[in-house]
Protein backbone atom coordinates (compact mmCIF):
# COMPACT_ATOMS: atom_id res chain seq x y z
CA UNK A 1 0.00 0.00 0.00
CA UNK A 2 0.94 3.52 -0.82
CA UNK A 3 1.59 5.89 1.78
CA UNK A 4 -0.83 8.27 1.83
CA UNK A 5 -0.09 11.93 -0.12
CA UNK A 6 -0.22 14.73 2.02
CA UNK A 7 0.66 17.77 -0.50
CA UNK A 8 -2.69 19.20 -3.07
CA UNK A 9 -1.88 17.47 -6.26
CA UNK A 10 -0.98 20.08 -9.46
CA UNK A 11 -3.58 22.22 -10.27
CA UNK A 12 -3.46 21.00 -13.83
CA UNK A 13 -5.08 17.61 -12.28
CA UNK A 14 -7.86 19.74 -11.19
CA UNK A 15 -8.36 21.90 -14.36
CA UNK A 16 -11.03 20.36 -17.34
CA UNK A 17 -12.90 22.13 -19.94
CA UNK A 18 -16.24 21.90 -20.83
CA UNK A 19 -18.15 21.88 -23.92
CA UNK A 20 -17.94 25.32 -24.43
CA UNK A 21 -14.12 25.93 -23.78
CA UNK A 22 -14.80 26.88 -20.25
CA UNK A 23 -12.16 26.46 -17.94
CA UNK A 24 -13.34 25.03 -14.33
CA UNK A 25 -12.12 22.92 -11.64
CA UNK A 26 -13.64 19.38 -11.11
CA UNK A 27 -13.92 18.42 -7.29
CA UNK A 28 -15.63 14.92 -8.24
CA UNK A 29 -14.22 12.47 -4.75
CA UNK A 30 -14.67 9.72 -6.46
CA UNK A 31 -12.43 10.53 -9.38
CA UNK A 32 -9.83 12.43 -7.33
CA UNK A 33 -9.81 10.07 -4.63
CA UNK A 34 -9.08 6.80 -7.31
CA UNK A 35 -7.15 8.49 -9.36
CA UNK A 36 -4.06 9.46 -6.64
CA UNK A 37 -5.07 6.57 -4.44
CA UNK A 38 -5.65 9.00 -1.56
CA UNK A 39 -7.90 8.49 1.37
CA UNK A 40 -11.28 10.95 1.14
CA UNK A 41 -11.53 13.89 3.46
CA UNK A 42 -14.32 13.48 5.67
CA UNK A 43 -15.01 16.79 6.66
CA UNK A 44 -13.54 16.26 10.21
CA UNK A 45 -10.02 17.76 11.86
CA UNK A 46 -8.13 16.94 14.53
CA UNK A 47 -8.09 19.61 17.51
CA UNK A 48 -6.65 18.60 20.72
CA UNK A 49 -8.21 15.13 22.32
CA UNK A 50 -11.69 15.86 19.98
CA UNK A 51 -12.49 15.21 16.60
CA UNK A 52 -15.13 18.17 15.04
CA UNK A 53 -17.20 18.09 11.69
CA UNK A 54 -17.43 21.13 9.77
CA UNK A 55 -21.34 21.89 9.86
CA UNK A 56 -20.69 23.32 6.17
CA UNK A 57 -19.17 20.69 4.75
CA UNK A 58 -21.08 18.61 3.05
CA UNK A 59 -21.50 14.94 3.23
CA UNK A 60 -19.79 13.26 0.86
CA UNK A 61 -21.17 10.39 -0.97
CA UNK A 62 -19.37 7.58 -3.34
CA UNK A 63 -21.36 8.86 -6.45
CA UNK A 64 -19.64 9.90 -9.25
CA UNK A 65 -21.84 13.75 -9.13
CA UNK A 66 -19.46 16.36 -10.38
CA UNK A 67 -19.09 19.74 -8.50
CA UNK A 68 -17.91 22.04 -10.31
CA UNK A 69 -16.40 25.39 -9.21
CA UNK A 70 -15.35 28.72 -11.12
CA UNK A 71 -12.33 29.10 -13.11
CA UNK A 72 -9.60 30.63 -11.69
CA UNK A 73 -8.67 33.11 -14.22
CA UNK A 74 -12.30 34.42 -13.69
CA UNK A 75 -11.94 34.08 -9.96
CA UNK A 76 -8.67 36.19 -10.28
CA UNK A 77 -10.27 38.85 -12.82
CA UNK A 78 -13.04 39.00 -10.42
CA UNK A 79 -11.31 40.12 -7.41
CA UNK A 80 -9.29 42.39 -9.33
CA UNK A 81 -12.12 44.02 -11.40
CA UNK A 82 -14.39 44.14 -8.33
CA UNK A 83 -12.37 45.87 -6.31
CA UNK A 84 -14.43 48.84 -5.02
CA UNK A 85 -13.72 52.07 -7.06
CA UNK A 86 -11.29 50.15 -10.14
CA UNK A 87 -14.31 49.81 -12.48
CA UNK A 88 -14.23 53.75 -12.38
CA UNK A 89 -10.50 54.45 -12.68
CA UNK A 90 -10.60 52.25 -16.15
CA UNK A 91 -13.74 53.60 -17.35
CA UNK A 92 -12.10 57.14 -16.50
CA UNK A 93 -8.94 55.79 -18.40
CA UNK A 94 -10.59 54.84 -21.43
CA UNK A 95 -10.62 58.22 -22.82
CA UNK A 96 -7.19 58.97 -22.51
CA UNK A 97 -4.42 59.02 -20.27
CA UNK A 98 -5.07 61.05 -16.83
CA UNK A 99 -2.88 62.42 -14.49
CA UNK A 100 -2.75 60.99 -10.80
CA UNK A 101 -5.28 65.09 -9.69
CA UNK A 102 -7.50 64.54 -12.93
CA UNK A 103 -8.71 60.63 -11.81
CA UNK A 104 -9.01 61.91 -8.09
CA UNK A 105 -11.43 64.82 -9.88
CA UNK A 106 -13.04 62.30 -12.20
CA UNK A 107 -14.08 59.39 -9.22
CA UNK A 108 -15.78 60.85 -6.56
CA UNK A 109 -15.16 60.29 -2.86
CA UNK A 110 -12.17 58.13 -3.80
CA UNK A 111 -9.15 59.08 -1.39
CA UNK A 112 -5.40 59.60 -2.38
CA UNK A 113 -4.23 56.49 -0.88
CA UNK A 114 -6.87 54.13 -2.67
CA UNK A 115 -6.21 54.89 -5.80
CA UNK A 116 -2.45 54.69 -5.32
CA UNK A 117 -3.06 51.26 -4.60
CA UNK A 118 -5.50 50.83 -7.51
CA UNK A 119 -3.12 52.45 -9.77
CA UNK A 120 -0.57 50.22 -8.48
CA UNK A 121 -2.68 47.15 -8.75
CA UNK A 122 -3.63 47.56 -12.43
CA UNK A 123 0.02 48.58 -12.88
CA UNK A 124 1.26 45.27 -11.82
CA UNK A 125 -1.38 42.88 -14.09
CA UNK A 126 0.32 44.89 -16.89
CA UNK A 127 -3.32 46.78 -17.13
CA UNK A 128 -2.39 50.52 -16.91
CA UNK A 129 1.26 51.86 -17.30
CA UNK A 130 2.69 54.28 -15.66
CA UNK A 131 4.39 57.32 -17.73
CA UNK A 132 6.85 59.40 -15.99
CA UNK A 133 7.94 62.60 -18.32
CA UNK A 134 11.25 64.11 -17.13
CA UNK A 135 10.14 67.73 -16.83
CA UNK A 136 10.21 70.38 -14.16
CA UNK A 137 8.32 69.59 -11.67
CA UNK A 138 7.63 65.81 -13.16
CA UNK A 139 4.71 64.96 -15.21
CA UNK A 140 3.11 61.96 -14.29
CA UNK A 141 0.27 59.88 -16.57
CA UNK A 142 -1.42 56.78 -16.36
CA UNK A 143 -3.04 55.02 -19.43
CA UNK A 144 -4.61 51.86 -20.66
CA UNK A 145 -2.36 49.01 -21.91
CA UNK A 146 -3.54 46.62 -25.01
CA UNK A 147 -4.50 44.46 -22.41
CA UNK A 148 -6.61 47.20 -20.70
CA UNK A 149 -8.11 48.78 -23.77
CA UNK A 150 -9.52 44.92 -24.38
CA UNK A 151 -11.66 45.09 -21.37
CA UNK A 152 -13.58 48.36 -23.46
CA UNK A 153 -16.28 45.87 -24.44
CA UNK A 154 -16.85 44.98 -20.52
CA UNK A 155 -17.36 48.24 -19.42
CA UNK A 156 -19.41 49.05 -22.52
CA UNK A 157 -21.42 46.42 -21.32
CA UNK A 158 -21.61 47.14 -17.95
CA UNK A 159 -22.90 51.10 -19.24
CA UNK A 160 -25.73 49.62 -21.34
CA UNK A 161 -26.88 46.82 -18.52
CA UNK A 162 -26.94 49.46 -16.34
CA UNK A 163 -28.87 51.79 -18.35
CA UNK A 164 -31.64 49.68 -18.69
CA UNK A 165 -31.32 48.37 -14.93
CA UNK A 166 -30.42 50.69 -12.71
CA UNK A 167 -32.84 53.40 -11.40
CA UNK A 168 -30.99 56.52 -10.15
CA UNK A 169 -32.63 58.04 -6.64
CA UNK A 170 -34.16 61.13 -7.61
CA UNK A 171 -32.95 64.27 -6.54
CA UNK A 172 -34.25 66.48 -4.37
CA UNK A 173 -36.01 69.21 -6.95
CA UNK A 174 -37.52 66.16 -8.87
CA UNK A 175 -39.58 64.66 -5.46
CA UNK A 176 -40.15 68.43 -4.80
CA UNK A 177 -42.16 68.51 -8.04
CA UNK A 178 -43.72 65.12 -7.85
CA UNK A 179 -45.40 66.19 -4.46
CA UNK A 180 -46.56 69.22 -6.50
CA UNK A 181 -48.30 67.25 -8.92
CA UNK A 182 -50.15 64.81 -6.29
Amino acid sequence: MRPRAHNNPPLLHNLLFDSIGTCVRRQSMVYFYAMNEVEPYSGQYQTGKARHEMATKPVETNSTTQVYQMCPRYEHAIQLLGKRWTGLILDSLMDGSRRFCELTATVEGLSDRVLSDRLRELESEGIIERMVYPQIPVRVEYRLTEKGHDLRPVVQSIHEWAQQWIELPHSSDEQTAERKDV
